[in-house]
């Protein structure tokens, strides 16, 4: 995921490869990225606007690959729940930009 924009401009980018999680998280992993149905959202969801922060998702298993760019006032609940989790678990790997 990669996260930028806003005031600041920052940008962020978190990477959670399944196999870096414990299988918990893996499964919780799994789960989330159904529940927000990334892969079969379109590429670019909502309309830019100055100064709001937007999220490059790339998502990933053996059979399919799909990257999604939402804004945030566009964000549905399960994915906005996807990318707070993202941010937290133990195995995550973030750099700031």
């Amino acid at each position: 995921m990669t996260e930028g924009g806003g005031f600041a401009g920052l940008v962020r980018t978190t990477v959670v490869d399944a196999a870096d999680l414990t299988p918990a998280d893996a499964a919780t992993l799994r789960a989330m990225v159904a529940d927000a149905d990334l892969f079969d959202l379109p590429p670019s969801t909502g309309s830019a606007y100055p100064d709001v922060i937007s999220y490059e998702i790339t998502v990933s298993d053996a059979d399919r690959h799909h990257t999604v760019v939402l804004t945030d006032p566009d964000l549905p609940p399960e994915t906005r729940a996807l990318l707070t989790w993202l941010r937290t678990v133990p195995g995550a790997h973030t750099t700031l930009v």
